[in-house]
């Protein structure tokens, strides 16, 4: 009803609240299509990862003043935090010679499993070092950080009175 007199500013407060996975990505994809169509969308969510994926830029407010604002990117890199490369090995590979690979702050190993920090995504490097050292890996995956760290980290971690 809000859209059939064309309005130029249209608000979603909590868009996506209670909406299962395929209802949530149409009301994304609707958004999407009417800040295509020009129109400025103001979006209130609670949800980081539609926060990320649907706003050019994000205001992030704690006890009613906003703390920071800028687009997604440029907030999550003002975090300084590591991305983690995390794979799994047979657990016969030593790879303790990864460390050296420049870009790497730390590896931790647990089991077959390694996690990797680093400030930027070096994947090709790891996957480079990892096969030319013939060691089997799977479970592959890249963790950046996300409009959930920042959130975190500008707000504390911990439940709030």
């Amino acid at each position: 009803m809000s859209l059939i007199n064309d309005p130029e500013i249209v608000f979603f407060d909590e868009l996506s609240t209670g909406l299962d996975p395929q209802a949530r990505r149409a009301m994304w994809s609707l958004t999407e299509k009417i800040r295509d169509m020009g129109k400025t969308v103001i979006l209130v969510t609670h949800f980081m990862e539609e926060a990320e994926r649907l706003c050019d830029r994000v205001a992030v407010i704690d006890k009613g003043r906003i703390i920071a604002m800028d687009t997604p990117v440029n907030l999550i890199d003002s975090l300084n935090m590591d991305f983690q490369i995390v794979f799994s090995t047979n657990g016969l590979s030593t790879i303790n010679e990864i460390e050296e690979i420049d870009g790497i702050d730390k590896v931790e190993k647990n089991g077959a499993k390694t996690v990797i920090h680093c400030k930027n995504n070096i994947i090709s490097d790891v996957i480079s070092f990892l096969t030319r050292n013939d060691i089997q890996f799977y479970d592959l995956s890249i963790r950046r950080p996300n409009l959930e760290d920042l959130f975190l980290s500008l707000t504390g971690r911990s439940m709030r009175d």
